[in-house]
């Protein structure tokens, strides 16, 4: 977690100085190769939180996602030529006048150094055997009035009073294969199910969006679209942290995440009525932005499902220890369904729209039927989180 920001800030200063395509290059692939530390991040955000609070930490995740995702446009737009566009400030500074996209790469990598420095003052060590071992360290030495047994060991033999399976579960780390239980596939199938949906619904906006109304789309101008994207992911972050964890408390996980694919469900159904009202206007009138708005506003249940995924899946973990490994089945799992998702869900429009299939609708007609598939699978998810029955059970 220490290294990720680390190796991508610098990463970053050394791409805004390269001078040639390969220096460019492995400086890219060296970004890509310290970028995957979401993964830790999440088992880390679980290790240092509770079942009164994971909820509204994971909420924060999309918060994040969408500040750096909204800023960072912004940020690389405004930046780059920096000599050229204020040539009697930053044009006297030789360094940007020889590299035009310093500027911006320095401000980014400058922001993931801070990142790495912030962790190093004011993170700990989470790992469950790691931290019991830098007490074992700390502790003092033994003398000669210490007990030979520990306090409260009344026997040599165990039994079932003072070992039980928990402990002996999670002193165990199963292989690779046995990572797969029941449980856990089922939250990877959700996630890959999500992950998918989520990928294709943003990869469609923009094609609709731009996308001539004659063909299909809307006829929108590229600023107005970023206008809309940008502002919807900070209206739905802000929604995300402000209710995200309650509404998780109070409904449940399972029902949360079910809502996330209705919402998709309605998002692709609603693309051919946008179409037709635009057609039969000629512009975007009145009727698209009301439908419009209504598409949009349904994407707030589709950041709250973020939330939810990262519950089944730490909760799916047959113990503590091996969190961080299931989390990182996730992401990979993940990674996977984002890169395969884009692709089809513009192929099918392309072929839609160019062969006038089901009137061009055809490429919403499949994306709802697996929304509606992955809404089937999320009935196998458990109805309560075994941290929530287990917090019932004690209270």
């Amino acid at each position: 977690l220490l290294m990720a920001p680390l190796g991508v800030g610098l990463a970053m200063i050394g791409f805004g100085l390269s001078k040639s395509f390969w220096v460019l290059l492995a400086f890219r692939c060296a970004q890509g190769a310290f970028n995957g530390n979401l993964g830790v991040a999440k088992t880390v955000m679980n290790e240092i939180s509770d079942p009164t609070n994971v909820a509204e930490i994971f909420s924060y995740l999309q918060l994040m996602w969408s500040i750096g995702s909204t800023a960072s446009p912004f940020m690389g737009g405004f930046l780059a030529n920096a000599a050229v566009k204020w040539p009697d400030t930053l044009g006297r500074i030789k360094i940007l006048r020889l590299h035009p996209y310093f500027l911006p790469c320095a401000v980014a990598g400058g922001v993931a150094l801070a990142g790495f420095g912030f962790a190093v003052v004011g993170l700990r060590e989470t790992l469950p055997s790691l931290k019991e071992h830098n007490n074992e360290q700390f502790e003092s030495p033994p003398t000669e009035t210490d007990p030979l047994l520990p306090a409260g060991s009344g026997s040599v033999n165990p039994t079932s009073d003072n070992l039980n399976s928990d402990t002996i579960n999670a002193e165990v780390t199963p292989s690779f294969l046995e990572l797969f239980t029941p449980k856990v596939r089922i939250a990877l199938l959700n996630h890959a199910c999500l992950c998918f949906c989520d990928m294709a619904y943003h990869a469609l906006i923009p094609l609709v969006y731009s996308t001539p109304i004659s063909l299909g789309g809307l006829g929108m101008r590229p600023h107005d679209i970023g206008v809309i994207m940008g502002s919807c992911g900070i209206y739905n972050a802000i929604i995300q942290v402000l209710f995200g964890g309650r509404l998780i408390r109070y409904f449940g996980a399972r029902r949360i995440f079910t809502s996330a694919f209705v919402a998709y469900f309605g998002v692709f159904a609603t693309y051919p009525l946008l179409s037709i009202l635009a057609r039969r206007a000629g512009h975007v009138d009145p009727a698209v932005i009301v439908v419009l708005v209504c598409q949009l506003s349904s994407s707030c249940m589709m950041y709250f499902s973020f939330a939810a995924t990262m519950l089944f899946i730490v909760d799916s973990a047959p113990n503590r220890r091996i969190v961080g490994s299931v989390t990182g089945l996730s992401q990979m799992v993940g990674t996977v369904f984002r890169g395969i998702a884009p692709s089809v869900a513009s192929s099918l429009f392309a072929v839609s729209v160019k062969h006038n299939i089901v009137g061009g609708y055809l490429v919403y007609i499949i994306l709802a039927c697996i929304s509606y598939g992955a809404l089937r699978c999320t009935l196998m998810l458990p109805p309560r989180l075994s941290s929530d029955a287990e917090s019932q059970d004690k209270n």
